[in-house]
């Protein structure tokens, strides 16, 4: 009778068991046939099959009361949820953030963050190069004043992201400068990808309207503490990838959270792209790509894919298109 009733072993911290059957050995395989045909004393083992157990994890606002998120994880994990508060950034949890080992409450604690807007170009450079740009959140704008009067803007976008042509290290913050209107048809190419006649190192826009036109559109305290990087870009002429140092320039698809079959990418993605919805799929000629935006040349349509809930330029025919390009400070 006790070899046919189904034993039991208790639960842990870690696992639920499950009896499967039984053994040879304790801790083996589990054997269909081993009480079949017994003519003899036999010793048998009972083996059972782990699960890993599950706890609820439950995480507060500063107030203790307050749900920002609840979930379930395993035994072991690390809890890696982090809230965002605008003008805020998370100074740490109370208690401290600790792996899985039963359910968990966590209050977080905000510290005020720095606002881009209360800041100079040249103070925001400054945080830079001192290794402080994570005192700014990811997102954050600041309104920039063209040189024509108009209004664009700069979003943060990346912190120690991209690599300085000197060679010194990395770029503390890169920016994604939004609104610009060119006049003049360009065509845009991009870092990585290019058709059988433009590449980002070729293009009309690159060589043409980033130096000229753009660059004594901004205002000098950014042109002052702009920073030169290097960026790697797929040469479509050639099939093969070749380095460009630029002051403005666009990234490459990876970067932008998006992975080009058969192309090893360039960087990692930018942490404000990887938000779901930040990058979309649109049409160029009524043709589906993966830019993050087109320009176009003659009465190709314009459309802007970077979408923020703020910034929607729509596409445009004609004489002209809108222009989003990156800047390190």
């Amino acid at each position: 009778k006790g070899l046919w009733a189904k034993p039991t072993k208790p639960s842990d911290a870690q696992y639920d068991y499950t009896f499967y059957g039984w053994g040879a050995s304790d801790g083996g395989a589990a054997d269909s046939t081993i009480l079949q045909n017994i003519t003899e004393d036999k010793t048998v083992y009972a083996i059972f099959t782990a699960t890993v157990k599950y706890y609820t994890i439950t995480y507060y606002d500063e107030d203790g009361t307050t749900v920002l998120k609840t979930e379930s994880l395993a035994y072991g994990a690390m809890p890696s949820y982090k809230p965002t508060k605008t003008g805020y950034l998370v100074d740490g949890w109370t208690p401290a953030i600790a792996r899985v080992t039963g359910d968990a409450s966590y209050v977080v604690i905000w510290r005020e963050g720095y606002k881009l807007d209360n800041h100079t170009w040249a103070e925001i450079a400054n945080f830079s190069k001192n290794g402080q740009a994570n005192l700014f959140t990811i997102g954050d704008t600041k309104e920039v004043k063209l040189a024509n009067g108009a209004k664009a803007l700069a979003r943060l976008v990346g912190i120690n992201h991209d690599y300085l042509a000197d060679g010194s290290g990395k770029a503390g913050m890169t920016f994604l400068l939004q609104g610009f209107h060119c006049d003049t048809n360009q065509q845009w190419g991009s870092l990585q990808y290019g058709n059988e006649y433009q590449s980002w190192g070729e293009c009309s826009i690159r060589n043409y309207n980033l130096p000229n036109t753009y660059t004594y559109a901004l205002p000098t305290d950014i042109d002052n503490v702009k920073k030169t990087v290097t960026k790697k870009f797929w040469n479509a002429k050639t099939d093969v990838y070749e380095t460009v140092e630029d002051t403005y320039f666009l990234p490459s698809l990876s970067e932008l959270n998006y992975t080009q079959t058969g192309r090893t990418e360039e960087g990692t993605a930018y942490p404000w792209f990887v938000e779901n919805g930040r990058i979309i799929k649109n049409g160029y000629d009524n043709v589906a790509v993966q830019y993050w935006t087109r320009t176009h040349a003659g009465s190709k349509k314009a459309y802007a894919v970077a979408t923020d809930g703020t910034v929607n330029a729509t596409s445009k025919g004609g004489t002209g298109c809108y222009a989003y390009f990156l800047v390190c400070i």
